[in-house]
């Protein structure tokens, strides 16, 4: 994937909430992942550039699975993430009745259940697996053409406004087992 101009870097720094940009290589998100002393949010939304979509996409599944594809330093990556670990991984962000509710009210939003097999893949299966007891999601953004950046803001926005207010701890039966 060709994306010169990243909307889901623009986003994340235009949206009000804490945020940290990653270069598109594995070697950034290994270190944004391993290299944590002890994680200081309770919630971590990850946002990734998709250009042939035509609406945000909140991602259900993570996937055990690396796609070939060299990254922005030449670096390609085959197989398994992590070999013995379970084949698809859960979001522990998207409640059921609030991400209902999400895209009931918000028409650019369609739920996926693929996040795809290049690095947005790799960093939610990584974020789910080593932050287990943490509210991890991810959002597939499409091209500032396809959604206005204005109204891509203003859905992410709300979007984490409402997983903001859910209070609940990550349910046992959406937590990776270490």
């Amino acid at each position: 994937m060709n994306v010169a101009d990243n909307p889901s870097a623009q986003l994340a720094e235009a949206m009000e909430w804490p945020h940290k940009v990653l270069d598109v290589s594995y070697s950034a998100v290994e270190r944004f992942v391993f290299q944590r002393e002890e994680p200081n949010f309770e919630r971590l939304l990850l946002l990734g550039a998709a250009p042939g979509r035509k609406f945000l996409s909140p991602e259900l599944f993570a996937r055990n699975t690396y796609g070939g594809a060299a990254d922005m330093d030449g670096e390609r990556r085959n197989g398994e993430i992590e070999a013995g670990r379970p084949l698809l991984l859960t979001s522990t962000l998207f409640e059921d009745d609030l991400l209902a509710a999400a895209l009931a009210e918000d028409k650019r939003m369609r739920l996926s259940l693929d996040a795809g097999s290049y690095l947005c893949n790799f960093i939610y299966y990584e974020a789910l697996t080593h932050f287990p007891d943490k509210r991890v999601g991810f959002v597939h953004v499409p091209t500032f053409e396809t959604i206005s950046f204005e109204d891509q803001l203003n859905s992410l926005n709300a979007l984490m406004l409402a997983f903001m207010s859910a209070d609940a701890p990550v349910p046992a039966a959406h937590r990776a087992s270490a």
